[in-house]
C-alpha cells in the first residue's frame, strides 16, 4: 500500500525529513536504562534487594526490605525496611524495623524500630523507637523513645522519651521525659519531666519539674519544680511543695504559699464588697491585716487595742440614741415611700403637639404598697415658651404636692 503526503508549505516538509532522520539515528542507538530497578522477592538488580516474602518490596538503589511472613516497603536510595510478620515503610534514606510492627521512616537518617511497635518518624535524623510503642518523632533530630508509649516529639531537636508513657514535646528543642508520666512541654526549649508525673510546662524555656508531681509552669521563663506546684506568668517561680506564683516576676519563698505579682503590682477584688459576700461571712469579722512585706493575716479589733471596754460602753451608748432615732424614723417611713408613689405619679408631665394650646394628664404611681394620684397641666405662652404646672396627693399619708415649671425652646 502506498501512502502519499502533500506538504503545502516548504517549512513543513523539511521538518517532516527532520523528523524521519532523527528516527532512523537512533533505532540504531543504545537504549536510555533505568538508574534502579524496584524489585519484589523473586528478583532483583541494581542494588535494590526483597526478600523474605511476596509481600516485601524494595526500590531504589541500596533499597533493602526483607522479613519473613512481612509486608515491608524500603523505597528510596539506601533505605531499610524489615522484620518478621510486619508491614514496615521506609521512605527515603531511612530504617524502619521490627517484628509484627508497622514502623515507619520518613526523611534522610530517620530510623522507627520496635517489635510490636508502631512508630513513625519523619524528618531528617528523627528517631522513634520502642516495643509495643506508637511513638512519634516529627522534626530535624526529634526524638521519641520509650518501651510501653506514646510519646510524641514534633519541632527540630525536639525529646519526648520514657517506658509506658504519653509525653509530648512541641516545639525546637523542647523535652518531655520520664516513665510512667504524661508530661507535657510546649515551646522553644521547654522541659517538662519527672517519673510517674504529669507536669506541664509551656512557653520559651518553661520548666515544670519533678517525680511523682503535677506541677505547671505557664510563661515564657515559667519555673515550677516545687511538688504540686504551679508557676503562671513569665519568669515566675514556685519552687516549693504546694506554691503557686503568679504575675511576671511572682516568686514563692516557701511552702503552701501563693505569691500575686510583686511589690509594684495593686490589687483590685470587685466583689469583695458585694451583699453576698457579706452574707457568706459568720461569726465575729476581723480586720485583714499586712506586714511590709505583703503577707496577709487577720486579727480582731481587741487584739489590735482599737476599742477597750469604756470605749465599747460609750459605743453602746450612741447605740441606744441611734435606735431612738430609728424609732421615730419609722413613723416617716411610710410618708416617705409614699412620697415615692407621689413622684412617680409626677413624672407623667404632658407635653403639646404643634396645635395644640393646652393639654391636660391625670397620672397614678405606686411604689410599695402605696399610691398616689396627680393631675398636672402644661400651657403654650407664646411660640417657644411652655409653662407646665401640677398637683399630686398621697394616698398613704404623703400629703399633697405640686411643682410648676416652664420651658423656653429655639
Amino acid at each position: 500500500m502506498n501512502i502519499s503526503v502533500v506538504f503545502r508549505t516548504r517549512a513543513a516538509a523539511f521538518l517532516a525529513i527532520g523528523l524521519i532522520a532523527a528516527i532512523a539515528t537512533g533505532a540504531d542507538a543504545p537504549q536510555a536504562r533505568a538508574q534502579f530497578v524496584c524489585v519484589d522477592t523473586a528478583a532483583s538488580a541494581q542494588g535494590a534487594t526483597a526478600t523474605g516474602s511476596n509481600g516485601n518490596f524494595a526500590c531504589g538503589p541500596n533499597a533493602d526490605a526483607t522479613g519473613t511472613g512481612g509486608n515491608n516497603n524500603a523505597i528510596g536510595t539506601g533505605a531499610n525496611a524489615s522484620g518478621n510478620i510486619s508491614g514496615n515503610l521506609a521512605v527515603g534514606l531511612g530504617d524502619a524495623s521490627g517484628n509484627s510492627s508497622s514502623n515507619t521512616a520518613t526523611g534522610n537518617n530517620t530510623s522507627a524500630s520496635g517489635n510490636n511497635s508502631s512508630n513513625t518518624a519523619t524528618g531528617a535524623g528523627a528517631i522513634a523507637s520502642g516495643n509495643a510503642s506508637q511513638n512519634i518523632a516529627t522534626g530535624f533530630i526529634a526524638r521519641a523513645n520509650g518501651d510501653g508509649s506514646n510519646n510524641i516529639a514534633t519541632g527540630s531537636l525536639a525529646n519526648a522519651v520514657g517506658d509506658n508513657s504519653s509525653n509530648i514535646a512541641a516545639g525546637s528543642q523542647a523535652s518531655a521525659g520520664g516513665n510512667n508520666s504524661a508530661n507535657v512541654a510546649t515551646g522553644g526549649l521547654a522541659n517538662a519531666s519527672g517519673v510517674g508525673s504529669a507536669n506541664v510546662a509551656m512557653g520559651l524555656n518553661a520548666n515544670a519539674s519533678g517525680n511523682g508531681t503535677s506541677n505547671i509552669a505557664v510563661g515564657n521563663s515559667a519555673n515550677a519544680t516545687g511538688a504540686n506546684s504551679s508557676a503562671l506568668g513569665s519568669s515566675a517561680s514556685a519552687t516549693f511543695a504546694n506554691s503557686t506564683a503568679i504575675g511576671h516576676d511572682a516568686i514563692a519563698t516557701r511552702a503552701n504559699q501563693q505569691v500575686f505579682g510583686t511589690a509594684t503590682n495593686t490589687y483590685t477584688m470587685g466583689g469583695i464588697t458585694s451583699a453576698a459576700s457579706t452574707a457568706a461571712q459568720s461569726g465575729p469579722t476581723q480586720l485583714v491585716t499586712t506586714d511590709a512585706a505583703g503577707n496577709l493575716a487577720s486579727t480582731s479589733l481587741a487584739a489590735l487595742g482599737i476599742a477597750s471596754s469604756g470605749e465599747i460602753a460609750g459605743i453602746n451608748n450612741q447605740l441606744a440614741g441611734i435606735n431612738a432615732r430609728l424609732n421615730e424614723l419609722d413613723g416617716k417611713t411610710g410618708k416617705a415611700i409614699n412620697g415615692v408613689a407621689m413622684a412617680f405619679a409626677m413624672s407623667g408631665s404632658p407635653w403639646l403637639m404643634p396645635s395644640e394650646k393646652i393639654a391636660v394628664t391625670a397620672n397614678w404611681g405606686t411604689f410599695q404598697n402605696t399610691n398616689a394620684l396627680s393631675m398636672s397641666a402644661a400651657l403654650r405662652v407664646s411660640e417657644h415658651v411652655q409653662a407646665s404646672g401640677g398637683l399630686t396627693y398621697g394616698t398613704n399619708g404623703g400629703g399633697l404636692g405640686g411643682r410648676v415649671g416652664m420651658r423656653v425652646g429655639w
